[in-house]
């Protein structure tokens, strides 16, 4: 009888957790899977509700949490000569210790791994990492994971510090992944012939699309039960876009400073006609303080932002689906690229040319420019 392969999958965001989701069920039907979610300091307690509902709306067989802590530190608001480092950030774990004790302990539950799926922003690998991980591979966390060029290694003075960084905090950078799992099917300009620092990693491109939506369907009705209330408050919005001429979902650009951010706002709504529109507004989960309301308001567009904060947690993708006459509005981010990938939705790509954060974007998603537009 053939042995039954083992897959430990290692993730730490929604968007990896919901590919691996996917990947188990389209790919590895017939293995033992085993997810290990690492949550941080920054998971509120409404984000786990979601990421758990999401899991146990996938096939898995054993899943783990492993909490961490961590700063993340930017070197250009620091002082002389910190400001002056050829780096701009850098996360510093703060329970690194008790992070990889517990991930040893995970692994002496199962005595062997046949394939170690990580997600491929591998800042937490550098420190769970041992010998006997032979065979790695990555899993896609958002649009950056297109962009291979990025995976190739730091040379001089930056690459220096951070090995010797790594080093003095217990890291290891001594290993290398055989091949990628990504869920467009198709390859981006950046990613074709493209030889990257990890010499020979595979690309495995999986058509996810009904997955997603078999992995959908289960997650709302679980949803709709364990959170009553929150369900309500999303029936209630899709009863609301029934009345409106256009109903969007706004995602906002978290780096455009507050005084700027009306002029900013005003420049993505041009070609849009105000006239009986509404616009749902979805801040990323690490922008929750900004009132942008208010934006709305001084434009005299009608806005609604969720009362149950645990719908704020929701995946846009999901959203898009429950409301379905929702357009997906905003400047770069990875929900453009997966509402047309998994759920082949049109969405208005609302980029401000002449904006002064524009070519940080630009170099965050430039693996994946091409596909916005």
């Amino acid at each position: 009888m053939k042995k039954q392969r083992v897959n430990l999958f290692c993730c730490n965001s929604l968007i990896t957790v919901i590919v691996a989701s996917s990947l188990i069920r389209k790919k590895f039907y017939n293995d033992v899977n085993i997810l290990v979610l690492i949550r941080n300091n920054r998971t509120n307690n409404n984000k786990e509700i979601i990421e758990n509902c999401i899991v146990n709306s996938s096939n898995w067989d054993y899943f783990y949490c492993i909490y961490t802590s961590s700063i993340f530190l930017e070197f250009k608001k620091l002082l002389w000569p910190f400001n002056y480092l050829p780096f701009q950030s850098m996360f510093i774990l703060k329970n690194k210790k008790d992070m990889v004790t517990k991930f040893k302990n995970i692994l002496k539950k199962h005595k062997v791994i046949d394939e170690y799926i990580f997600g491929d922003n591998v800042f937490m690998l550098k420190y769970l990492y041992n010998s006997k991980m032979t065979n790695i591979s990555y899993i896609e966390h958002g649009a950056s994971s297109y962009d291979l060029q990025k995976k190739k290694s730091d040379t001089g003075l930056k690459s220096i510090l951070k090995k010797g960084f790594l080093v003095l905090t217990g890291g290891s950078d001594n290993f290398s992944a055989k091949r990628i799992y990504l869920s467009k099917v198709r390859e981006t300009k950046k990613m074709t012939n493209l030889n990257t620092g990890e010499s020979n990693l595979k690309k495995v491109y999986i058509n996810i699309n009904q997955n997603i939506l078999n992995l959908y369907s289960k997650f709302i009705s679980k949803y709709q039960i364990k959170e009553h209330e929150a369900y309500k408050e999303l029936l209630l919005i899709r009863n609301m876009c029934t009345e409106k001429n256009k109903v969007y979902l706004y995602m906002p650009t978290s780096i455009v400073d507050d005084n700027e951010y009306l002029e900013y706002l005003k420049k993505q709504f041009k070609y849009i006609k105000y006239q009986n529109i509404f616009v749902i507004i979805k801040p990323h989960s690490n922008d929750r303080f900004r009132d942008y309301k208010q934006y709305f308001l001084a434009l005299g567009i009608e806005s609604y932002i969720f009362k149950n904060k645990i719908n704020l947690e929701i995946p846009s993708e999901f959203l898009l689906l429950f409301v379905k006459s929702l357009i997906l509005l905003g400047s770069y981010s990875s929900t453009h690229l997966y509402a047309k990938w998994w759920l082949n939705k049109k969405t208005i790509f609302s980029e401000v040319r002449d904006s002064s954060i524009n070519h940080i974007l630009i170099n965050e998603y430039s693996g994946t420019y091409k596909d916005f537009h």
